[in-house]
């Protein structure tokens, strides 16, 4: 009976964690993503880093302001950085100038993209994102 007892104990110890614990929902995760600002960081990144940093969302609420390695990986890893005219180059060597304009090409992924940080890290997501930016500013030929 004691270990039947027990077994129910721990049983119920465990529902009542899992129950209280929900960990990083949708919801919360959405929260986070609200409290990041696009000019600033790149939100994904920021979500990423903050989930890392806290396993569970109630130490985010406690620490996250405290947190001093938290910031500095926040600023060093996600802080929006504006494009440098060096970060084009490579850009423009990509570009094959008799069938795209690559003023154009180049212009679409500065537009849509805040730094070079936040088109790498959408490139990692879509490889072809480059020749579907290109595509949009093919020269036609008659």
């Amino acid at each position: 009976m004691a270990k039947v007892t027990f077994l129910a104990l721990i049983v119920s110890v465990l529902l009542f964690q899992s129950c209280s614990d929900e960990g990083w929902t949708e919801e919360r995760k959405e929260k986070i993503l609200s409290k990041c600002t696009e000019d600033k960081y790149e939100c994904d990144c920021y979500l990423e880093v903050t989930m890392e940093y806290f396993k569970n969302p109630e130490d985010y609420n406690l620490k996250a302001e405290k947190d001093l390695n938290y910031q500095k990986d926040l600023k060093d890893k996600c802080m929006v950085v504006a494009w440098k005219d060096e970060e084009f180059i490579p850009l423009y060597e990509k570009c094959n100038s008799e069938e795209y304009d690559c003023d154009c090409a180049i212009g679409k992924i500065v537009d849509g993209f805040k730094g070079k940080k936040a088109f790498e890290a959408a490139l990692k997501k879509n490889p072809d994102l480059l020749k579907e930016l290109f595509t949009e500013c093919k020269i036609v030929r008659d």
